[in-house]
């Protein structure tokens, strides 16, 4: 399972807490602040759909909804 932005070693669910608490709404305004996704980026598309849903863990055999 995906569960985390592997270069800054934050989990989605810690990611999805923060954004409330700074009324971040877009994965953009989490890299601006060098939150996720500022080196591999791999864990971008997982993000964006956490922000969209909540969800904090991904098969990555599923892929992701865009």
């Amino acid at each position: 399972m995906v569960d985390r932005c592997i270069c800054e070693s934050r989990t989605f669910a810690e990611l999805l807490r923060i954004a409330q608490k700074e009324h971040l709404t877009t994965v953009e305004e989490l890299q601006d602040r060098k939150l996720c996704g500022t080196n591999c980026q791999l864990c971008i598309p997982y993000v964006r759909q956490a922000l969209k849903t909540g969800q904090v863990s991904f098969d990555p055999k599923l892929g992701v909804t865009r």
